[in-house]
Protein backbone atom coordinates (compact mmCIF):
# COMPACT_ATOMS: atom_id res chain seq x y z
CA UNK A 1 0.00 0.00 0.00
CA UNK A 2 2.80 2.39 0.94
CA UNK A 3 4.75 1.47 -2.19
CA UNK A 4 1.76 2.42 -4.36
CA UNK A 5 1.37 5.76 -2.56
CA UNK A 6 5.10 6.49 -2.90
CA UNK A 7 5.03 5.61 -6.61
CA UNK A 8 1.96 7.80 -7.10
CA UNK A 9 3.65 10.72 -5.30
CA UNK A 10 6.80 10.25 -7.42
CA UNK A 11 4.71 10.28 -10.64
CA UNK A 12 2.94 13.42 -9.47
CA UNK A 13 6.28 15.14 -8.72
CA UNK A 14 7.64 14.15 -12.15
CA UNK A 15 4.48 15.47 -13.79
CA UNK A 16 4.76 18.76 -11.92
CA UNK A 17 8.45 19.01 -12.85
CA UNK A 18 7.53 18.50 -16.53
CA UNK A 19 4.78 21.13 -16.32
CA UNK A 20 7.16 23.57 -14.62
CA UNK A 21 9.78 22.94 -17.32
CA UNK A 22 7.24 23.51 -20.09
CA UNK A 23 6.02 26.72 -18.43
CA UNK A 24 9.58 28.05 -18.05
CA UNK A 25 10.32 27.20 -21.69
CA UNK A 26 7.17 28.95 -22.96
CA UNK A 27 7.82 32.08 -20.88
CA UNK A 28 11.49 32.13 -21.99
CA UNK A 29 10.47 31.89 -25.64
CA UNK A 30 7.95 34.70 -25.22
CA UNK A 31 10.58 36.97 -23.69
CA UNK A 32 13.27 35.95 -26.21
CA UNK A 33 11.09 36.61 -29.27
CA UNK A 34 11.68 40.41 -29.40
CA UNK A 35 15.43 39.86 -29.14
CA UNK A 36 15.35 37.30 -31.95
CA UNK A 37 13.18 39.66 -34.02
CA UNK A 38 15.68 42.54 -33.59
CA UNK A 39 18.59 40.25 -34.42
CA UNK A 40 16.78 39.08 -37.57
CA UNK A 41 16.01 42.70 -38.54
CA UNK A 42 19.75 43.39 -38.71
CA UNK A 43 20.00 40.95 -41.61
CA UNK A 44 16.93 42.22 -43.51
CA UNK A 45 16.68 44.94 -46.16
CA UNK A 46 14.77 48.12 -45.31
CA UNK A 47 11.80 46.88 -47.32
CA UNK A 48 11.78 43.53 -45.49
CA UNK A 49 11.92 45.19 -42.08
CA UNK A 50 8.80 47.26 -42.77
CA UNK A 51 6.90 44.46 -44.52
CA UNK A 52 4.76 42.59 -41.95
CA UNK A 53 4.46 39.53 -44.19
CA UNK A 54 8.21 38.86 -43.88
CA UNK A 55 8.72 36.92 -40.66
CA UNK A 56 11.79 35.06 -39.46
CA UNK A 57 12.30 33.21 -42.75
CA UNK A 58 13.95 35.39 -45.42
CA UNK A 59 17.14 35.62 -47.43
CA UNK A 60 19.67 37.41 -45.16
CA UNK A 61 21.93 40.22 -46.30
CA UNK A 62 25.05 41.83 -44.84
CA UNK A 63 24.46 45.14 -46.63
CA UNK A 64 23.40 46.91 -43.41
CA UNK A 65 26.70 46.07 -41.73
CA UNK A 66 28.66 47.18 -44.80
CA UNK A 67 26.84 50.52 -44.84
CA UNK A 68 27.44 51.16 -41.14
CA UNK A 69 31.13 50.27 -41.27
CA UNK A 70 31.77 52.04 -44.59
CA UNK A 71 30.19 55.24 -43.28
CA UNK A 72 32.73 55.35 -40.44
CA UNK A 73 30.44 57.32 -38.12
CA UNK A 74 29.96 54.34 -35.81
CA UNK A 75 33.65 54.35 -34.84
CA UNK A 76 33.51 58.09 -34.16
CA UNK A 77 30.40 57.63 -32.00
CA UNK A 78 31.99 54.73 -30.11
CA UNK A 79 35.10 56.80 -29.45
CA UNK A 80 32.96 59.67 -28.13
CA UNK A 81 31.04 57.29 -25.87
CA UNK A 82 34.25 55.79 -24.49
CA UNK A 83 35.75 59.21 -23.78
CA UNK A 84 32.63 60.63 -22.13
CA UNK A 85 31.83 57.45 -20.20
CA UNK A 86 35.39 56.86 -19.02
CA UNK A 87 36.17 60.43 -17.98
CA UNK A 88 32.80 61.06 -16.32
CA UNK A 89 32.99 57.79 -14.38
CA UNK A 90 36.56 58.44 -13.23
CA UNK A 91 35.83 62.02 -12.16
CA UNK A 92 32.56 60.99 -10.48
CA UNK A 93 34.34 58.28 -8.49
CA UNK A 94 37.12 60.70 -7.58
CA UNK A 95 34.56 63.12 -6.14
CA UNK A 96 31.91 60.75 -4.77
CA UNK A 97 33.97 58.09 -2.98
CA UNK A 98 35.73 60.44 -0.50
CA UNK A 99 32.44 62.30 -0.02
CA UNK A 100 30.67 59.00 0.72
CA UNK A 101 33.35 58.15 3.25
CA UNK A 102 32.84 61.49 4.99
CA UNK A 103 29.04 61.15 5.00
CA UNK A 104 29.16 57.54 6.19
CA UNK A 105 31.91 57.95 8.75
CA UNK A 106 30.67 61.16 10.36
CA UNK A 107 26.97 60.16 10.22
CA UNK A 108 25.78 63.11 8.14
CA UNK A 109 22.36 61.60 7.42
CA UNK A 110 20.80 64.93 6.48
CA UNK A 111 23.48 65.42 3.84
CA UNK A 112 22.81 61.90 2.54
CA UNK A 113 19.11 62.75 2.19
CA UNK A 114 19.99 65.93 0.32
CA UNK A 115 22.11 63.89 -2.08
CA UNK A 116 19.15 61.60 -2.68
CA UNK A 117 17.06 64.65 -3.63
CA UNK A 118 19.60 65.35 -6.39
CA UNK A 119 18.82 61.85 -7.74
CA UNK A 120 15.09 62.60 -7.70
CA UNK A 121 15.33 65.69 -9.91
CA UNK A 122 14.82 64.65 -13.53
CA UNK A 123 17.85 65.62 -15.58
CA UNK A 124 15.62 66.76 -18.45
CA UNK A 125 14.21 69.54 -16.24
CA UNK A 126 17.68 71.07 -16.10
CA UNK A 127 18.16 71.07 -19.87
CA UNK A 128 17.21 74.70 -20.49
CA UNK A 129 19.24 76.18 -17.59
CA UNK A 130 22.24 74.03 -18.52
CA UNK A 131 22.05 75.04 -22.14
CA UNK A 132 21.87 78.69 -21.15
CA UNK A 133 24.86 78.40 -18.79
CA UNK A 134 26.97 76.34 -21.18
CA UNK A 135 26.12 78.60 -24.13
CA UNK A 136 27.20 81.66 -22.12
CA UNK A 137 30.45 79.86 -21.26
CA UNK A 138 30.98 78.87 -24.91
CA UNK A 139 31.04 75.14 -24.12
CA UNK A 140 28.10 73.92 -26.23
CA UNK A 141 29.17 71.03 -28.46
CA UNK A 142 32.19 70.05 -26.36
CA UNK A 143 33.04 66.97 -24.33
CA UNK A 144 32.98 69.09 -21.17
CA UNK A 145 29.21 69.58 -21.37
CA UNK A 146 28.55 65.87 -21.84
CA UNK A 147 30.93 64.88 -19.07
CA UNK A 148 29.39 67.34 -16.60
CA UNK A 149 25.88 66.23 -17.55
CA UNK A 150 26.76 62.59 -16.94
CA UNK A 151 28.44 63.49 -13.66
CA UNK A 152 25.26 65.16 -12.45
CA UNK A 153 23.61 61.74 -12.59
CA UNK A 154 26.53 59.50 -11.57
CA UNK A 155 28.00 61.42 -8.60
CA UNK A 156 24.87 61.11 -6.41
CA UNK A 157 24.43 57.48 -7.47
CA UNK A 158 28.00 56.48 -6.61
CA UNK A 159 27.85 58.47 -3.40
CA UNK A 160 24.58 56.88 -2.30
CA UNK A 161 25.84 53.37 -3.04
CA UNK A 162 29.20 53.86 -1.32
CA UNK A 163 27.78 55.38 1.87
CA UNK A 164 26.48 51.97 2.91
CA UNK A 165 29.86 50.34 2.37
CA UNK A 166 31.68 52.89 4.53
CA UNK A 167 29.02 52.78 7.25
CA UNK A 168 29.47 49.01 7.46
CA UNK A 169 33.19 49.26 8.21
CA UNK A 170 34.25 49.22 11.87
CA UNK A 171 35.52 52.62 13.06
CA UNK A 172 38.14 50.85 15.17
CA UNK A 173 40.18 49.96 12.06
CA UNK A 174 40.60 53.61 11.12
CA UNK A 175 41.22 54.60 14.74
CA UNK A 176 44.02 52.01 14.91
CA UNK A 177 45.50 53.43 11.69
CA UNK A 178 45.31 56.96 13.12
CA UNK A 179 47.04 55.73 16.29
CA UNK A 180 49.84 54.30 14.11
CA UNK A 181 50.43 57.78 12.68
CA UNK A 182 48.24 57.96 9.58
CA UNK A 183 46.26 61.09 8.83
CA UNK A 184 42.49 60.97 8.36
CA UNK A 185 42.96 60.85 4.59
CA UNK A 186 45.67 58.22 4.97
CA UNK A 187 43.31 56.04 7.00
CA UNK A 188 40.67 56.49 4.32
CA UNK A 189 43.09 55.74 1.47
CA UNK A 190 44.94 52.79 3.01
CA UNK A 191 42.28 51.18 5.20
CA UNK A 192 38.68 52.19 4.41
CA UNK A 193 38.85 52.38 0.60
CA UNK A 194 40.43 48.95 0.00
CA UNK A 195 38.00 47.33 2.44
CA UNK A 196 34.99 49.05 0.90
Amino acid sequence: MRADAAASAARRRRGLAWLRGIAVTVVSLIFALPIVWMFAAAFKTNVQVTDPSVGLFFSPTLENFRNVLADGEILHAMRNSLIVGGVSTALSALIAVPAAWAVGRFRMHRTGSLILVARIIPAISLLVPWYYLFARAGLVGSYTVLILSHMFVSVPLILWIMIGFFEGLPVELEEAARTDGLSAFGAFWRIALPLA
